[in-house]
């Protein structure tokens, strides 16, 4: 009986040991391997001692408690990282919902249409206007698309933007498609000078 109490201070005492030679907080899955060692220990060295060998149960439950508390630490400690990485998306969401909002208000103070839809923040500009049948901006055009750029600048830097252009029905499909997209690359480029 002496020898399994000392064994069982020499597995207490290594324990202890390696729990504070630890200089960085464990991790789930060191956690887990400590834990299932530990109950493993315990219970290995009840059935040895029944069976008259504690020292030897309690080693092979340590054994394959670490083994089992080892794959327990591990799973979990996935799904704290997968749950860490969510939070850090919906974290994102929120400071992107957040700057739309900046952004729709600093619009809407410029009297322009803007909302906010599935795409982004969408921003109509009926005044900016072209000459006829050219891709042209009128002076005016050129304003208004020098102060949205101001309001891009200022709340909107480095955002994706894109910029579609329309015609009227006049003239056939393939000829009013080819001048829509002449007119959005003309007022991509005015904001982006």
């Amino acid at each position: 009986m002496r020898r399994s109490a000392f064994q069982w201070r020499g597995l207490l005492l290594a324990v202890l040991a390696f729990i504070a030679g630890c200089s960085q907080p464990l991790s789930t899955r060191e956690k887990g391997t400590l834990v299932g060692t530990g109950l493993g220990a315990a219970t290995g060295a009840i059935i040895g001692a029944a069976v008259g060998n504690p020292g030897a149960g309690a080693a092979i439950g340590g054994a394959l408690g670490a083994g089992a508390g080892a794959l327990v630490g591990d799973q979990l400690q996935k799904r704290d990282t997968e749950l860490g990485e969510n939070q850090k998306q919906i974290d994102q969401q929120q400071q992107e919902i957040t700057q739309n909002r900046q952004l729709l208000e600093e619009l809407k103070k410029q009297n322009l249409e803007a909302r906010e839809t599935e795409r982004g923040v969408v921003v109509n500009l009926p005044d900016v206007l072209f000459e006829f049948g050219k891709a042209t901006l009128t002076r005016d055009s050129r304003s208004k698309t020098r102060s949205i750029s101001d309001v891009l600048n200022n709340q909107a830097k480095g955002r994706r933007v894109s910029v579609e252009g329309h015609t009227d029905s006049v003239g056939s499909e393939a000829t009013n498609q080819r001048l829509s997209e002449r007119r959005a690359d003309s007022v991509a480029s005015a904001l982006e000078d």
